[in-house]
């Protein structure tokens, strides 16, 4: 559902809230790396994406996904500093 919100309707609101429900229901789902995307992407509240990038690495320590994207967000984020 979440994943429809956001790809297929443009809804990144939606898509948000339907992941932090799924979060609710159950913490170890591998749901954290989509939504430090929603954050990063779509709301622009990168420190909010690098809380959730580190969950789901915290979580799921195999996740490459999660590494790299949270390493592109680090990176941004000192360009944009420097």
């Amino acid at each position: 559902k979440a994943y429809a919100y956001n790809r297929y309707f443009d809804k990144p609101d939606l898509a948000l809230q339907s992941y932090l429900e799924v979060v609710k229901l159950n913490p170890d789902s591998e749901v954290y790396n989509n939504i430090a995307l929603l954050y990063e992407i779509h709301l622009k509240d990168y420190q909010k994406a690098l809380e959730f990038y580190t969950k789901e690495i915290e979580l799921h320590p195999s996740d490459a996904l999660a590494y790299r994207n949270r390493d592109f967000l680090l990176n941004l984020r000192i360009q944009l500093f420097i």
